[in-house]
């Protein structure tokens, strides 16, 4: 007899590999302690934290026709907010968001010193479909490695 039709989620799975795999410092910030602890979040540096989350859904504002930025070989979608900006990853198996308070700077630091640990570890897959016919293209943007 088959299950009831739960499927496991796969981001679990990704997202317990990332955590293990992610840096004590992004951009010279030193990981700190989340409450609860999760494995599907971290932080690094004083209030107000860079935090990324793992297992998030794709964000509501991605479109067939938002602009991609390619940092160190990963794909974010970026989405500007009040007091930070949230980069969110895409066409990976655990979407991955990083949240970057604006006071932060250069903002895109963290998110360079977080691509190897992405890369080696959230493995990529062919992209969602979205609400109009095209995928969003991707924007270059080499960054050195820490």
């Amino acid at each position: 007899m088959r299950g009831s039709g739960n499927q496991p989620n796969p981001s679990v799975a990704v997202c317990a590999k990332l955590a293990a795999a992610l840096p004590q410092k992004v951009d010279d910030l030193h990981r700190r302690r989340t409450v609860p602890d999760v494995s599907t979040v971290a932080a690094w540096g004083n209030e107000p934290p860079v935090v990324l989350r793992c297992g998030v859904a794709q964000p509501p504002g991605l479109t067939a026709t938002s602009t991609l930025s390619t940092v160190n070989g990963v794909d974010w979608y970026t989405e500007e907010q009040p007091t930070q900006r949230v980069w969110t990853t895409f066409a990976r198996a655990a979407n991955v968001e990083v949240a970057i308070p604006n006071a932060h700077n250069p903002g895109v630091g963290p998110v360079v010193d977080l691509a190897n640990a992405i890369k080696a570890n959230d493995p990529t897959v062919p992209p969602p479909q979205l609400t109009v016919s095209q995928s969003p293209t991707p924007m270059s943007m080499p960054m050195p490695s820490p």
